[in-house]
């Protein structure tokens, strides 16, 4: 049988080749070419489009007459709002919808589905490489039963000839619970079907005998799948009594010897060289001891301290010579270190004294995201306070009083886009920072968040890295800015409220006008580059507190800020058109915050002067 490649990359086409063998690839450049081999007396059983500049709905239109026994691969470019994904799947035949980057080995396993042709399986290659992290290994083991439920959920459904519509309501909603839970547990591929499952089931009554079939297969998988996790945990009980230690050093020599020196003495070495990944450790493995080599650091290395420290843990950081220490609220030691030194102050230091536990209100029908939500965040010192029902969302928001509120795009009865909206209406909660958590990965969805008053969007399923660093950032943001500073006019200091670099004249114009009218002190940046970095980088008493900057204008130097310091003292946040890859990059930078570029200026001009003021 031949496969019907439009404009497929190499890369992904070579996959197709060489795992599915039984079948004849077979590349064009676009569509014309396509209609055109296909009049010329040809059929393929299956057609992979992979989205150009060309009309994706016209070109699959003009190719369908030509081959009606055909199932069609959608490889998009970018995330399409849903009326177009449904004219895809309702009038265009596309039974799967692939998004950039395609994962090569994604793309053989949807294909070989809907060819019905058995190829090696991806999900013993996925799952053997990514174990359950230690912080979800409880939260796994007492939802499988749940997550069970759920998949005998979806086989009632199926087993049904016409199941009513509360039947499918339910079984949409299982699928949709089971993709989101199986992702944040790390079994991607066990996600990606129960996301198919979840479209399948909403078109139930239209589906054909074959897609009912392939619903079933989805299903059958799924049960194999929650069966047999492939959880490959290692048993560190008799090997590090005492715990695990998280050591970071950029010396790695240094680094190796002295995670030799901890394993002889009873703890489980965990090392890393990056500041960032000394956050994602500490949050995912929760170790019992801390050593920081924190070197020629200098503000960064306080800013790591100050984002492990206060936890419980016992926590030593080497400095180098003279070894000031007035700044660093931890014990100290000065390099050059025994490894006894070290292994004693750890022994004898006593846990750093914990701080008020910040309160989280999380908001989600799902009750394994919420407990997950609780693994990850406790060792952060964070107090997670779990709401399933969004109709008694205003008696909790008053009960707890976050500072900070995460919510569920898809929540039963009333959105949590409607919440965010009316949290920003009122005096009483409009400061409370709010994180969105959802599925749903289109513009459209991305927008409404935003324009809601959202702070910030985190995708499902939930990477605990992720999350861990973006929910650091927004309560860290949130502390600094209490309590609010005084009226601009009463300030004594040469500091600017906000400075922009936007390339949209009628947006700044519009930008300057707002804030000038509220009183603050409006700043225009009119380059990029080393002008840019320096003007950041200056005296801290003349850096603006806010920060706008277009993102294609300043992509060059964006990545530079957090290594030089310039995030620790005022917010920087940026616009423009982003993917969901390069929004995650915004926040691994360090970065306040994302604005989309579509997001109108009464919204971009309320959100930066509730952060300035």
């Amino acid at each position: 049988m031949n496969i019907l490649t439009v404009a497929l990359p190499i890369r992904q086409r070579a996959r197709l080749i060489g795992r599915l063998k039984e079948h004849t690839v077979v590349p064009v450049a676009n569509g014309k070419e396509a209609v055109e081999w296909l009049k010329a007396g040809n059929t393929a059983a299956l057609i992979v489009y992979f989205e150009t500049e060309e009309d994706p709905l016209v070109a699959l239109a003009s190719l369908l007459p030509h081959n009606a026994k055909s199932r069609v691969l959608f490889c998009a470019k970018e995330g399409h709002n849903a009326d177009f994904q449904k004219q895809l799947v309702s009038r265009l035949r596309v039974t799967a919808i692939l998004h950039a980057p395609v994962d090569p080995d994604e793309l053989v396993r949807r294909a070989s589905i809907e060819l019905d042709t058995k190829v090696p399986t991806l999900e013993t290659r996925v799952e053997a490489s990514s174990a359950i992290p230690k912080a979800l290994l409880p939260v796994w083991l007492k939802h499988q039963e749940t997550n069970r439920e759920r998949v005998d959920t979806l086989i009632t459904v199926c087993q049904e000839e016409n199941p009513s519509e509360e039947w499918i309501d339910a079984g949409r909603r299982a699928a949709h619970q089971l993709a989101g839970s199986l992702g944040t547990f790390g079994l991607a591929t066990a996600s990606l079907l129960a996301r198919d499952a979840e479209r399948l089931v909403t078109q139930f009554a239209q589906l054909t005998d074959e897609q009912r079939l392939r619903l079933e297969k989805v299903v059958h998988a799924l049960q194999l799948q929650l069966a047999d996790p492939q959880l490959k945990l290692p048993d560190l009980e008799n090997e590090a009594p005492k715990g695990s230690m998280l050591i970071f050093s950029i010396d790695s020599e240094w680094a190796a010897q002295f995670a030799q020196a901890s394993k002889e003495a009873g703890f489980q070495p965990l090392l890393t060289d990056d500041p960032a990944g000394a956050r994602r450790v500490f949050g995912l493995e929760h170790p019992d001891k801390v050593v920081l080599d924190l070197g020629d650091l200098g503000q960064e290395g306080m800013v790591l301290v100050h984002d492990l420290s206060g936890q419980g843990q016992g926590l030593v950081a080497l400095l180098d010579p003279p070894g000031n220490n007035s700044l660093i609220a931890c014990k100290t030691l000065t390099k050059p270190a025994a490894n006894a030194d070290i292994l004693a102050a750890l022994e004898h230091s006593e846990a750093a004294e914990k701080t008020a536990p910040r309160r989280i209100l999380a908001v989600d029908d799902d009750p394994i995201v919420l407990e997950t939500l609780t693994a990850l965040l406790q060792a952060l010192n964070i107090e997670v306070h779990c709401l399933q029902d969004p109709l008694t969302f205003w008696e909790q928001l008053a009960a707890v009083d976050p500072e900070l509120v995460m919510l569920d795009v898809d929540l039963p009865y009333v959105g949590g886009v409607e919440l965010c909206r009316a949290m920003r209406s009122e005096p009483k909660y409009f400061d409370i920072p709010v994180i969105f958590l959802s599925a749903y990965n289109d513009t459209e969805t991305v927008h409404r968040v935003f324009t809601a008053g959202a702070d910030d969007y985190v995708f499902k399923p939930i990477i605990g890295p992720e999350l861990i660093t973006r929910t650091r950032n927004r309560l860290r943001r949130a502390r600094l800015a209490q309590p609010s500073l005084p009226d601009a006019a009463k300030r004594n200091d040469k500091r600017p409220d906000v400075s922009i670099f936007v390339q949209d004249d009628d947006l700044s114009r519009e930008l300057f006008k707002q804030w000038s009218g509220q009183g603050l002190v409006v700043e225009k940046l009119t380059q990029s580059g080393a002008p840019l970095i320096e003007r950041l980088t200056g005296p801290v008493e003349t850096r603006p507190r806010v920060v706008l900057l277009d993102v294609l204008a300043t992509n060059d130097v964006l990545q530079a800020f957090e290594g030089l310091g310039v995030n620790n003292y005022c917010e920087v946040w940026v616009r423009g058109d982003l993917t969901e890859e390069e929004i995650g990059w915004v926040y691994e930078w360090g970065l306040a915050g994302y604005l989309p570029q579509s997001l109108p200026a009464e919204i971009i001009g309320r959100r930066l002067a509730r952060a300035a003021t």
